[in-house]
């Protein structure tokens, strides 16, 4: 009975693993070797107990880790005041794969950001680089999006001077 549930258990990981999202995959791809031995040697005649503990631990923790789940983003820094001229940098992190994708809120995305994976980045920040940007994280479960605040301000000053 016991093999019986284990081969069941077995048989819906590997349906599971063949309907995931791609991002999914590279988690699985490496353990579903181990699922598939598991199946061919069950198959001829191994007993479950004499597999090692561990191999069935990680087959069953298997199941779990191949969830997927919504992403939840987090943007860091959430807040930059700089000067006109100093570079920066915004990273956006999710807490499961998922593709993400930068956005500046009621503007577009200047020619000379740099956007890198979920990362986005100035070299030189120009005053034309305020505002809010949005990080946005999606996969099949689900999406999330944070945002972060880029305040630039001028290095031009006013001196009062003298009228005559």
């Amino acid at each position: 009975m016991v093999k019986l549930v284990f081969i069941w258990l077995l048989v819906i990981m590997l349906i599971l693993y063949l309907h995931l999202n791609v991002k999914c995959r590279h988690i699985c791809v490496p353990n579903m070797r181990l699922v598939k031995l598991l199946l061919f040697r069950i198959g001829h005649g191994t007993k479950i107990s004499s597999l090692p503990s561990f191999c069935i631990a990680h087959v069953l923790t298997l199941c779990l880790s191949c969830v997927l789940v919504p992403p939840t983003v987090d943007v860091k820094p959430r807040q930059v005041t700089l000067k006109q001229g100093t570079p920066f940098r915004l990273a956006c992190t999710s807490t499961s794969p998922a593709s993400v994708k930068w956005s500046k809120v009621n503007d577009t995305i200047r020619s000379d950001i740099k956007i890198q994976g979920s990362t986005l980045e100035v070299m030189k920040a120009t005053v034309e680089h305020s505002g809010k940007y949005r990080c946005f994280a999606e996969n099949r479960a689900g999406s999330s999006e944070s945002f972060a605040i880029v305040a630039v301000f001028s290095t031009y000053s006013i001196t009062a001077g003298q009228m005559v």
